[in-house]
């Protein structure tokens, strides 16, 4: 359960560090 919401999170985390390189490209 603790381990689902981790992954939920850093799924986050990756997903607007993708759009934070994509804006500045």
């Amino acid at each position: 359960r603790l381990n689902e919401a981790a992954g939920c999170s850093l799924v986050s985390i990756i997903v607007d560090h993708i759009f934070l390189c994509i804006r500045d490209a």
